[in-house]
């Protein structure tokens, strides 16, 4: 139940971050990786899969719902109180799902 309730006001929050990311442009130096950056903001709230360079459990994906893009990792819920965070420099495949 908290747990719901803590995923509701979390999405609630990110979207009203997302908007003011929206209207300003943002392109730097390295303008390839903004753009991707500007790309995962977009989806944040979806259920989005990424597979990742390396073995393990990594090699496998995570699946889940992408709830915070910063400037070098991004955070995926993936289970009850599981935050993934995943390195935008080791992401291979990046997927989202539109419901």
């Amino acid at each position: 139940m908290w747990g719901m309730l803590y995923l509701m006001y979390f999405l609630n929050r990110k979207k009203r971050e997302y908007f003011s990311y929206k209207k300003s442009t943002y392109i730097s130096d390295l303008e390839g990786q903004s753009l991707f950056n500007l790309s995962l903001i977009k989806c944040i709230g979806q259920t989005v899969t990424v597979f990742i360079i390396g073995g393990g459990y990594g090699g496998n994906g995570y699946t889940g719902v992408l709830m915070d893009v910063k400037e070098h990792y991004i955070s995926i819920y993936i289970d009850y109180m599981t935050l993934a965070r995943i390195p935008i420099s080791k992401i291979a495949c990046f997927s989202h799902h539109n419901l």
